[in-house]
C-alpha cells in the first residue's frame, strides 16, 4: 500500500496531540494486518497521555474488533460510553 513506516510514524505524531481530528485516525485501518500490534501499542500509548479523547479509545476498539478481539472492544466502547455520556464523537 505505501511507506508503512511513515504511517506508523505518522499515527505517533497525530496520537501525540490532543485535538486531532478524529478522520485521521481511521487512516490506521489502511495498515497492512502485520503491523496491526505495532499500531495498537501506539494507539494505547496515546489513550494513556489522552485519556479523556473518545476517539483514541473508538480507534482502539476498531483495531481490537478487525482482530476479532470482540470482547475486549466492547468492553471499551462501554467504558468509553459511560466516561462520555452524551458527546457527539
Amino acid at each position: 500500500l505505501g511507506d508503512t513506516a511513515g504511517a506508523l510514524t505518522y499515527l505517533q505524531n497525530i496520537t501525540s496531540q490532543p485535538t486531532a481530528a478524529a478522520s485521521l485516525y481511521s487512516l490506521v485501518t489502511l495498515l497492512p494486518v502485520e503491523n496491526r500490534e505495532q499500531a495498537l501499542a501506539i494507539v494505547r500509548q496515546g489513550r494513556t497521555n489522552y485519556p479523556e479523547n473518545p476517539n483514541l479509545a473508538i480507534l482502539e476498539a476498531d483495531l481490537l474488533s478487525r482482530a476479532k478481539n470482540f470482547a475486549a472492544a466492547e468492553t471499551i466502547l462501554q467504558e468509553t460510553l459511560t466516561q462520555n455520556p452524551g458527546n457527539p464523537d
